[in-house]
């Protein structure tokens, strides 16, 4: 640990507290009520989102696995549960046609013929998979939504105002 023991750690710790600074990192004054600053009690928040996050996450693959691999062994289909009349195949005749269906919807290129506007079956731009008048309207309405959408209420900047505000509000309670 750096050359440092569990005493000295908890005596600089217990020093910072005395002194009314954070204890993680010293260089800012305690938050409110707490032992640590606004910037670190932000990051010790986001830290431990993430971590619940990842718990849950592997909780929940790990039943996954469980589940299936289970429905494997009792001769069931693991996506639809149902007996599997099938052996050759891990899936049902039915879950394996619905897989195979939504495959060619995502992967299968487009039935339109090229040159032809796949909306109005109209002659395409030159170069281009569109008509002129649905490429306008295309534009159009990138162009209106891009003026519609306010970017200063993102959720992260929403999140840094917050520590903002509780920063300001901290120090003018300090001062």
């Amino acid at each position: 640990m750096n050359g440092y023991n569990a005493e000295k750690i908890k005596a600089k710790r217990d020093a910072r507290r005395a002194a009314g600074m954070c204890t993680d990192c010293g260089k800012n004054p305690a938050f409110g009520h707490y032992i640590r600053c606004a910037d670190c009690l932000y990051k010790e928040t986001i830290r431990k989102s993430r971590r619940m996050t990842r718990e849950l996450m592997d909780r929940d693959n790990a039943q996954q696995r469980a589940r299936y691999h289970q429905a494997l062994e009792e001769g069931r289909c693991p996506v639809c549960q149902k007996p599997n009349p099938d052996t050759n195949y891990n899936c049902c005749p039915v879950c394996r046609k619905k897989g195979r269906e939504s495959w060619h919807k995502r992967y299968v290129p487009c039935p339109h013929p090229p040159g032809i506007c796949p909306r109005c079956s109209k002659p395409s731009r030159p170069g281009a998979v569109l008509c002129e008048e649905h490429y306008a309207k295309t534009v159009e309405a990138g162009r209106k939504g891009c003026a519609v959408q306010n970017r200063t209420r993102h959720p992260w900047r929403l999140d840094e105002e917050v520590r903002r505000s509780k920063v300001m509000q901290h120090d003018q309670t300090t001062l």
